[in-house]
């Protein structure tokens, strides 16, 4: 039986030897970066931002609505305007970086040492990709202008082109062009830390500059190939159409229906963009004059109808609203209708 009061005899201690230094571990690295964002969650935080401008830009359109309409496409100035004061400042150090969308995906615009962008170079940044969003589809009569009708193309499809193209393929340092440009990263605010920003190779340089030179050497074989236009012979109508102060734009279309392989109708095909809210009497009396006006022209008998489109709409680049009436007649029956030989 043992002896309650017998001691305990735990591991014989083990005495410092004199002289000898403890075991010394050398300390961890303590990384402060954050990571740079993937793609889908910069795409989905963009998705975000576009809906709330949308939706901001629709409240204050539809009260005065009226005075929309008046500014029709012009309206995309004041969109344009919003937009960039909205990335422009919350993505800058003012902003902390993060607009709604990127606080929701817990992402945000930083410099190469971790740190938020000043704003001028945010502002930038965004106008790199803003201006060739805002001006695609743009409705305004200087966009009929060969000149401008090919730089917007050269924004849009060259400088917007290189924008998604380095975007999806960068997959080192996940930066736009308008990153790069601007020394910028948009990083993820919860992920783990890294030593330092990821440095980009050629790749997104050389994809970059390819889409933008494949966009300039198109824009100028078409216009060697076709300098004046696809439809050459309708543009002294789209010029007077142009001419009306009742529009804001006009555009004319030679289209051919095909059912089964062969051609069922060759119409003419007139859209115009109407002015403010025009009342039912303005709207007879403008598709009247376009048909007239089409009519006139010597290869009209080429054709088996005409269609008029015509269309009232506020555009503010985010939001917008529309309405229109089309009006589809034979050649014949328009003839008949305002009294034409």
């Amino acid at each position: 039986m043992s002896d309650p009061e017998a001691e305990v005899v735990g591991p014989p201690s083990v005495e410092a030897v004199p002289g000898q230094s403890a075991l010394e571990v050398p300390p961890q690295p303590v990384y402060t970066m954050p990571p740079v964002s993937g793609f889908w969650r910069r795409f989905a935080a963009f998705l975000i931002d576009g809906l709330a401008l949308g939706i901001f830009l629709q409240i204050i359109a539809l009260p005065l609505s009226f005075v929309w309409f008046e500014f029709g496409p012009y309206g995309r100035i004041v969109g344009f305007l919003i937009a960039l004061g909205y990335f422009g400042v919350l993505d800058s150090r003012a902003g902390g970086g993060q607009t709604l969308g990127k606080r929701l995906m817990k992402i945000a615009v930083r410099g190469a040492d971790g740190q938020p962008i000043d704003e001028g170079v945010s502002v930038v940044r965004t106008l790199i990709w803003l201006v060739p969003a805002s001006i695609n589809g743009w409705a305004i009569p200087l966009m009929h202008h060969p000149v401008a009708a090919w730089v917007a193309s050269f924004l849009i499809f060259g400088v917007g082109g290189a924008v998604v193209v380095t975007l999806v393929f960068n997959r080192r340092s996940r930066q736009g062009i308008h990153d790069l440009l601007t020394r910028s990263y948009v990083v993820r605010l919860n992920g783990q830390p890294v030593e330092s920003m990821p440095s980009a190779t050629r790749l997104p340089w050389i994809l970059a500059g390819a889409v933008l030179l494949v966009t300039l050497i198109s824009g100028v074989l078409i216009t060697m190939l076709n300098p004046g236009g696809q439809f050459e012979y309708m543009r002294d109508v789209q010029q007077q159409l142009l001419a009306d102060d009742r529009f804001f734009s006009a555009s004319i279309m030679d289209r051919t229906y095909f059912q089964g392989g062969e051609e069922t109708s060759h119409v003419l095909v007139v859209s115009v963009w109407h002015k403010g809210k025009p009342t039912d009497a303005e709207r007879r009396s403008a598709v009247n004059d376009i048909v007239r006006a089409a009519l006139a022209m010597d290869e009209i008998d080429n054709f088996e109808g005409i269609i008029v489109s015509v269309t009232s709409a506020y555009d503010l680049g985010l939001a917008s609203y529309q309405t229109f009436s089309v009006e589809d007649e034979s050649v014949e029956t328009w003839r008949e209708r305002l009294g034409v030989n």
